[in-house]
């Protein structure tokens, strides 16, 4: 009984949390949140739902697939009062690292119009705290001189504003929009291609030369065969 209602609780929870809130009144809105938590109120095992929910903030946020940070904070101030402060701790931060991360974006901006710095690729960077977020794999992918020149400028940047804080790089989490340029019948057109940081860097390789080997592609961006054959054929 207590495995059905975990699972029921968080299909429930998932289904409302995709709700946009351009969908719903505010009313509607705060009448859904309500009977979620109500129900969160009937679980026996409450750390379950911290880790689902946990997840599927995360993602949500890191995705932008949240619709609104009010219903968002509303949600956990609403968790919070049923559950403690400690239940939510790792949900506010998270909710605190994505609105720090919006001002030390700007912060980037007037530091590269400021400094008169050439980039050639736009960046945008979420810093998390590790201690909030789940966890996620790092690895040693060798990124492409665009995206490298980028990287280290945002370092230069993030060092200047605190030393007590190291950079880690989740290229996992990371996307890009590629310009592909193809040519057919005679004519150029050009396409934007949304693609994860791995399938960015795979296809950068491509203007260096007309053809590669896996071999030749696993090289140049250092990551395992199994990992690399996932995003090739992606």
């Amino acid at each position: 009984e207590g495995a059905f209602w975990h699972r029921y609780f968080r299909s429930h929870a998932k289904r409302e949390a995709r709700l946009r809130a351009s969908e719903l009144s505010d009313e509607a809105l705060e009448d859904k949140l309500e009977k979620v938590v109500r129900l969160f109120g009937y679980l026996s095992d409450k750390d379950i739902f911290a880790e689902f929910y946990k997840k599927q903030l995360a993602k949500r946020l890191l995705l932008a697939r949240s619709s609104s940070d009010d219903a968002e904070r509303s949600m956990i101030a609403k968790l919070k009062l049923r559950g403690g402060s400690q239940f939510t701790h790792d949900m506010e931060g998270m909710m605190t690292d994505m609105r720090l991360s919006q001002d030390i974006q700007s912060a980037f901006a007037e530091h590269v119009k400021d400094k008169e710095l050439e980039l050639d690729t736009d960046l945008t960077v979420q810093v998390l705290t590790t201690g909030f977020w789940p966890t996620y794999k790092s690895d040693e992918l060798n990124l492409p001189k665009e995206m490298l020149q980028c990287i280290e400028t945002f370092k230069a940047f993030y060092d200047l504003r605190t030393s007590h804080r190291r950079l880690r790089w989740v290229h996992s989490l990371g996307s890009a929009t590629v310009v592909g340029k193809f040519t057919a019948s005679g004519k150029s057109k050009e396409h934007d291609l949304l693609v994860s940081t791995y399938q960015a860097c795979i296809l950068l390789l491509f203007n260096e030369a007309d053809s590669m080997t896996f071999s030749d592609i696993q090289g140049h961006l250092n990551l395992p065969a199994e990992e690399l054959k996932r995003y090739v054929l992606s």
